[in-house]
């Protein structure tokens, strides 16, 4: 369900995406900013880009690097028996895995491929993945606290509300995501209380999966944080207000597309 789901939301979702906003043709702030040489014009065609790009064996490694340490991250996720274990026996849990092998990832990385460090924090890929990482943490550290001193809270209104009205589900999978910016946590919380109301598996994974989009409803996302810090014209905004940032609109469309299809098939083939 949650596939054909996340497909449906996802073409819908982009063909009102791309019709948001100007062309940068049509657009004076950007054209501005050509003019006055603070941003380069986009190329004419897909040829003068490729041939602006040098394939290095250096760079071809630290790819092969990083690509065989997420590769090795899904294996263990997969298949708990081979993670190590613990001091109490247990398998060690996937975020301390992920961390070790990202950090043995990059270690390899600059031993075998030797990047000149010191033009690493110059780089615009530095600087926006160290602004949306302390922005997440910071954001993960308080809803933590907040989620955690307030968990029975949350789950017996949020249970209450889906056992009366199990379409509630859905908001209650949404909300949590936007409070959290956490699809996990919301999965935690909320999944159970679906499954106690007695929701179908079929509905209740459907919905699931459109409530995601609530992660990026406010513009707290480090994903959200590093593509406006990627997007050298301006164009790709965070706002001021909350809800006039660039991700708002396509963000409930998302929701509401794919949940609705959710809803759809769960209620036609989920049983």
């Amino acid at each position: 369900m949650t596939i054909p789901a996340a497909v449906v939301g996802i073409v819908l979702s982009s063909i009102v995406v791309n019709r948001l906003g100007k062309d940068i043709a049509d657009d004076p702030e950007i054209q501005a900013k050509i003019a006055a040489g603070d941003i380069a014009a986009p190329h004419a065609n897909a040829q003068a880009v490729r041939a602006e790009v040098t394939v290095t064996t250096a760079g071809r490694n630290a790819a092969t690097i990083f690509l065989l340490g997420v590769a090795a991250i899904v294996v263990f996720g997969l298949f708990k028996g081979l993670r190590p274990l613990d001091a109490a026996g247990d398998p060690i849990a996937m975020t301390p895995i992920i961390e070790i092998v990202m950090f043995v990832a990059g270690t390899l990385i600059l031993l075998i491929s030797r990047p000149k460090v010191s033009e690493i924090p110059t780089m615009t890929v530095f600087k926006a993945g160290m602004v949306s990482a302390i922005a997440l943490f910071g954001l993960a550290w308080l809803t933590d606290t907040f989620l955690g001193a307030h968990t029975e809270l949350i789950a017996g209104g949020v249970g209450g509300l889906v056992t009366a009205v199990p379409w509630i589900f859905a908001l209650g999978v949404f909300l949590v995501c936007v409070l959290t910016t956490s699809q996990s946590t919301a999965t935690r919380t909320i999944v159970p209380i679906g499954l106690a109301a007695g929701i179908p598996l079929g509905l209740l994974s459907g919905m699931w999966a459109g409530a995601f989009a609530g992660i990026y409803l406010l513009p707290t996302n480090g994903s959200q944080i590093a593509a406006a810090n990627f997007d050298a014209s301006g164009s790709t905004k965070l706002g001021s207000k909350l809800v006039d940032h660039s991700f708002f609109v396509p963000t409930l469309v998302l929701a509401a597309t794919t949940i609705a299809a959710g809803a759809a098939f769960g209620a036609l083939w989920g049983g």
